[in-house]
């Protein structure tokens, strides 16, 4: 019985293409890892620009809808471009929408929520933090409705596919997994600087913390899926709560507790235990089921 959450990666014998010549150790798999990268800049630099000129570099909800689409499309593009030579499958790569892919995504999203929420409870006790709901309470959950899919569309999804998909998928064909943790967080990282998403030093020390604990989660699972259920909550909780941009919650945090503790550090952090935990249940189950 396959287990519920993890999904085997390519194996080297895997990676044959139509005439039997593995391509997986081909001297040129790094330009192939560069021009991935430098596709994944293009299509969002392109965005930008297109979408700024004709809504504004301000953030607006439908600047928001318009970036979301077009870097999906711009994504989904790269990808079947680079799923052609050598010729690839999307599960290749982590990605699958199956029933197991499914429960993947879901255990991601628990691995982010769990300490999320546990250190919300911790955090809000102190008296300088607080979370007011100002609006009814079908304002929130229709906020909380359209922000998934933005950020589903916008940052789980496309950065995902990319950087824990392709990138991550070329590197660990050649590499151990620890180098293609460390090398997709690298890439990532430059990514951010190079598109203006991670220009400080703290940005970048998020950026780093936020791809490592991504790369466990892909080299725990072998599923993209898991780490866009992670990226996904992440994105929801700091857009909803920290951002800025959504009104159906106000958080008072003068000390950044909730943001940096709550929000970055505990479920960044603990993410992966959580991952583990939940593929020890997984596999005791399937333990218990084959044993009857």
């Amino acid at each position: 019985m396959v287990m519920m959450l993890a999904e085997p990666a390519l194996r080297h014998d895997d990676a044959m293409d139509d005439v039997g010549v593995d391509t997986s150790k081909g001297r040129w798999w790094w330009l192939r890892l560069l021009a991935v990268f430098a596709g994944a800049v293009v299509v969002w630099c392109l965005v930008e620009l297109v979408v700024g000129a004709l809504l504004g570099s301000g953030y607006s909800r439908i600047g928001h809808v318009a970036r979301a689409v077009g870097v999906l499309a711009g994504v989904a593009l790269l990808w079947m471009l680079a799923l052609r030579r050598p010729p690839r499958r999307p599960a290749d790569y982590g990605v699958r929408l199956d029933a197991a892919g499914w429960r993947a995504g879901g255990a991601g999203a628990l691995a982010y929520l769990v300490p999320w929420a546990a250190a919300s409870l911790v955090v809000l006790a102190a008296p300088s933090v607080t979370v007011v709901i100002p609006r009814e309470w079908f304002v929130l959950a229709g906020q909380i409705a359209a922000l998934l899919v933005l950020v589903v569309l916008y940052e789980a999804i496309p950065e995902e596919l990319v950087f824990r998909g392709l990138l991550y998928g070329t590197l660990a064909e050649r590499w151990p997994v620890w180098v293609a943790v460390l090398g997709q967080c690298v890439l990532f990282c430059s990514f951010g600087a190079v598109i203006g998403a991670a220009r400080t030093v703290d940005r970048l020390v998020l950026f780093a913390l936020f791809s490592l604990t991504l790369g466990a989660i892909r080299a725990m699972t072998g599923s993209v899926m898991a780490t866009i259920g992670f990226h996904a909550a992440f994105q929801l909780v700091a857009q909803l709560l920290v951002g800025g941009h959504w009104d159906a919650v106000d958080v008072s945090d003068p000390n950044r507790w909730y943001a940096d503790i709550t929000v970055g550090l505990v479920p960044l952090a603990l993410g992966p235990l959580v991952v583990g935990l939940l593929l020890t249940s997984a596999r005791r189950r399937e333990d218990t089921v084959s044993a009857s």
